[in-house]
């Protein structure tokens, strides 16, 4: 008994959970949620801790947050580490993998995709010349020094944003904040193609921009044809790839601060591009009531479906907006549907798109799908990660 408890000594305050998170861990899960949770310190903070089963079997260390649903993000199975070799490890791997393996060089990408590549709670994302870290909870803040240090030190970049702006830190009452850690200036370049793109780190969205479209940005601007319609616009990136391609097209967007940006991104580049401020599904009715119709449409809208509560709300409204796209749709036409709603799967989606071509009374057939792009690695346990679901569809009566 001694020796056994002498073996499992760990150098972290101990959590015990039950043998049916143990088993998820086992086969992937990174999770374990606090239902899960057997016993664990009255005081013990966010940051590291060791997890047994209730038999005393070693489990492994995750980063934990009492605050949170999901209580411990698995780490490793080692019973002592030392963290900061441990994460600059990973942190090396996965940056070494995006710019060589990938072939990403020093362009914009997702340098670190949080659990899929063993550093739990945070992303970094390369865009232009800067580059934006996110934690997504107060225990991977301990992750933050030791990264953007090597940031620094290794990839020689302009500028380091820390923007800890994400949903689940308000939810675990943290405060959120952007700030820079390294360098001055937040204004970088950002190239997609040809396509230079003007972004500030700290007043942007996200991390800085939509890395997760850049390759379905260019895409669409192969694809698009004819008049085209940009709906969700931001900051053009869809927009400005089909204007390049001597498309006529419109962005909307209903943010007067997003339509600035493409406006200006369309000068830096010599594109035209019209814009207009609304509520899309506004004015897609308006559209069809003017006559207005389109060759190519691209529908990016933000996630509808915040939780699995909000899937019902979510399904009625990406529904309403195929239906309406459609309606705007000659023969022929292209439809590019966009979620990135990962409580809306594949099937519930194509399901609402089959029903909103019937009630616009068009025959659709389905070209292509397109998924979460290879630097945003997902995770095969959690179905939910592989979240972008991006559809072709071609109107063909």
């Amino acid at each position: 008994m001694n020796s056994d408890k002498k073996k499992h000594k760990s150098q972290y305050p101990i959590i015990i959970i039950n043998e049916k998170a143990a088993e998820k861990l086992k086969n992937g899960s990174p999770f374990v949620f606090r239902d899960d949770i057997v016993r664990f310190p009255p005081d013990i903070q966010p940051g590291i801790a060791g997890m047994t089963t209730p038999g005393g079997r070693w489990i492994g260390i995750a980063l934990v947050q009492p605050s949170s649903s999901i209580f411990c993000r698995f780490l490793t199975h080692k019973r002592r580490i030392n963290l900061e070799t441990l994460i600059i490890h990973r942190l090396k791997r996965a940056v070494d993998f995006r710019t060589a393996g990938l072939g990403f060089g020093n362009g914009s990408c997702r340098l670190v995709n949080g659990e899929a590549d063993g550093i739990p709670g945070v992303v970094v994302d390369r865009i232009g010349n800067g580059i934006t870290v996110q934690s997504f909870s107060e225990s991977a803040d301990i992750f933050i020094p030791v990264i953007t240090k090597w940031l620094e030190n290794e990839l020689k970049v302009d500028v380091i944003v820390l923007k800890n702006t994400s949903k689940s830190r308000s939810m675990e009452t943290q405060d959120n904040e952007t700030r820079i850690v390294y360098g001055e200036n937040p204004l970088v370049d950002h190239y997609e193609g040809n396509i230079r793109f003007e972004i500030d780190l700290v007043s942007s969205q996200k991390t800085g921009t939509f890395l997760d479209q850049v390759s379905n940005h260019m895409y669409m601007g192969e694809k698009a044809r004819g008049r085209c319609l940009d709906l969700f616009s931001y900051n053009g990136g869809f927009a400005l790839a089909m204007a390049e391609n001597q498309c006529d097209v419109t962005a909307v967007d209903s943010s007067q601060s997003a339509v600035e940006k493409i406006k200006r991104n369309a000068e830096l580049n010599n594109l035209n591009v019209k814009t207009q401020v609304g509520d899309v599904f506004f004015l897609l009715r308006k559209y069809y009531k003017n006559h207005l119709r389109f060759d190519t449409i691209v529908c990016d809208p933000p996630a509808l479906a915040k939780s699995r509560k909000d899937i019902p709300g979510a399904l009625r409204g990406y529904q309403d907006l195929a239906l309406n796209c459609f309606k705007l749709l000659d023969d022929e036409g292209l439809l590019f549907f966009c979620s990135c709603s990962s409580h809306v799967n594949t099937e519930m989606l194509l399901d609402v798109i089959k029903k909103g071509a019937t009630d616009a009374g068009k025959k659709v057939v389905l070209l292509e799908t397109r998924r979460t792009p290879v630097d945003h690695p997902s995770i095969i346990s959690i179905p939910e990660t592989d979240y972008l679901k991006c559809f072709l569809l071609r109107v063909i009566m």
